[in-house]
């Protein structure tokens, strides 16, 4: 997994804790990496200009000449991106409701107090010692805006290195929060992986598609399942080789995802092919080996989006309606094969790796 999905991932996790303006569903991000849509300009009036004025004012520390117009993509509703002339700051905004999101700047490492620098240096050799660890001179900074408050109240800042990102989200004064190292990715030479996730990985590999994972190529270790009882990203270790793809958690040994790519231009693409039914009792078992999930007591039905299977206990809540509580996404070639298991926070929307590129 390359670093600007890392970043794409943090922000998703990000948003499950802090509310934003306008957040673009992981499906919507996917296909904007994908495709690109069009972007379209968003007409500013006086009174929206005025408040982004004041708001950027507060972002940058000193008073910013803002462009004339936001800009958005053809065909994403409620969320618009207005930004400095000098394109060093931006902030989002609803255009019909005139609420504010976050704000976005780039700067200068020595803004960065020395206490947080240190603080990040630690995080990453705790989580992989074995690299020398550099930040550069720049840093992207994201801070989110209350409009009740009429003032920005916390901050994320993003150090994104050739080789590793991570970020520190720090509370705005009064919270009860604390500061998060949680959005992290570590490339790591393959070479120099501890043999027992190469070997963990091979057993997943094998019990999931009778697959021999001779060698792994590539090894990143990110972010993986959240443990919010913690306020904790659990690190996983996401390798790859021999044409799959395997995120492992570091903390049961578990898969999260496990993925044979040289297989997914064969997965069964309507549910005619192979029934939802004789779909689970395939993968019931595997699932539970695999990622030690138990899918026993979980619907399944053919989600016609992804041509994918979906498992799930999804209910309805007497405040928000029905809830979409979804356990394991899974695809099965023409023989009943595994093509993938997708469990953890992706199983909700479904994993961008399953897309064939």
């Amino acid at each position: 997994m390359n670093i600007k999905k890392a970043i794409l991932a943090s922000l998703i996790v990000s948003s499950m804790l802090v509310t934003v303006v306008g957040p673009v569903p992981v499906e919507a991000a996917a296909a904007q990496e994908q495709k690109q849509p069009e972007k379209v300009k968003v007409q500013i009036d006086k009174k929206m200009a005025d408040k982004l004025k004041k708001a950027m004012k507060e972002l940058a520390g000193k008073e910013v000449k803002l462009q004339d117009a936001g800009e958005t993509y053809k065909g994403l509703v409620g969320s618009a991106t207005v930004r400095s002339v000098d394109g060093k700051y931006s902030i989002s905004f609803n255009p019909k409701t005139g609420q504010l999101g976050n704000g976005f700047a780039n700067i200068s490492i020595d803004e960065v107090s020395k206490e947080d620098r240190n603080k990040v240096l630690k995080r990453l050799k705790e989580l992989y010692p074995n690299k020398t660890y550099v930040l550069s001179n720049e840093v992207e900074m994201s801070r989110r805006y209350d409009d009740k408050q009429g003032k920005f109240v916390d901050t994320n800042y993003f150090f994104t290195e050739e080789d590793f990102y991570i970020s520190l989200y720090k509370p705005g004064a009064g919270s009860d929060a604390k500061d998060q190292l949680n959005g992290f990715s570590i490339k790591v030479d393959a070479k120099e992986l501890d043999p027992k996730w190469t070997k963990a990985a091979a057993e997943l590999v094998k019990t999931a598609f009778n697959h021999e994972l001779k060698e792994v190529t590539e090894a990143t270790l990110r972010d993986g399942n959240y443990d919010f009882k913690n306020v904790l990203a659990i690190p996983m270790w996401v390798l790859q080789g021999d044409g799959v793809y395997v995120e492992i958690d570091t903390k049961s040994g578990k898969a999260i995802e496990v993925i044979h790519k040289s297989r997914l231009k064969e997965k069964v693409t309507t549910d005619k092919e192979i029934t939802a039914k004789v779909a689970k009792e395939v993968i019931a078992p595997l699932a539970q080996k695999v990622l030690g999930v138990d899918i026993s007591g979980c619907e399944v039905e053919w989600d016609n989006r992804l041509k994918e299977y979906r498992f799930h206990n999804d209910y309805t809540d007497k405040k928000d309606g029905k809830v979409v509580a979804t356990k394991l996404r899974a695809a099965l070639d023409a023989d009943k094969n595994a093509v993938y298991l997708v469990g953890g926070t992706n199983a909700i929307h479904g994993s961008m790796e399953t897309m064939e590129k």
